[in-house]
């Protein structure tokens, strides 16, 4: 027989965690960091990625600076971006929809010339 606590900890263990999400952007900065490509893809296109930053992000109050309490102008600002936003931006640039694929031109097995259809939707992004 268990004792509370450790029912507790065995569903815990055993059915929450294992569900519960995981942030992972901190791994997929990391990995972006250390691709040069995109470092060189985002240096060239800094100005119109802030520019696009801005325009679909909502700037949220500030919060005072963590280690200062006395000087108000020390202050973390953040942005915030909603979903249906962020799925209106991501439809709008045609990432969202359907497209056709077609093999690259050194396929040689006839029957995987034709195009494929692949389709993302927003229902599949949520």
């Amino acid at each position: 027989m268990r004792t509370l606590p450790e029912c507790f900890l065995a569903a815990l263990h055993n059915h929450v965690l294992p569900l519960a999400q995981r942030d992972s952007s901190q791994r997929f900065r990391a990995r972006l960091a250390q691709d040069a490509g995109v470092q060189t893809l985002t240096q060239d296109y800094k100005d119109i990625l802030q520019e696009t930053f801005v325009q679909l992000t909502v700037e949220l109050p500030s919060l005072p600076e963590p280690d200062d309490d006395s000087d108000p102008k020390k202050s973390v600002s953040s942005s915030m971006l909603d979903c249906s936003t962020a799925l209106g931006w991501l439809e709008q640039c045609g990432v969202l929809g359907q497209c056709s694929v077609r093999p690259q031109a050194g396929v040689t097995d006839p029957k995987r010339t034709k195009p494929v259809l692949a389709a993302l939707s927003v229902e599949q992004v949520r």
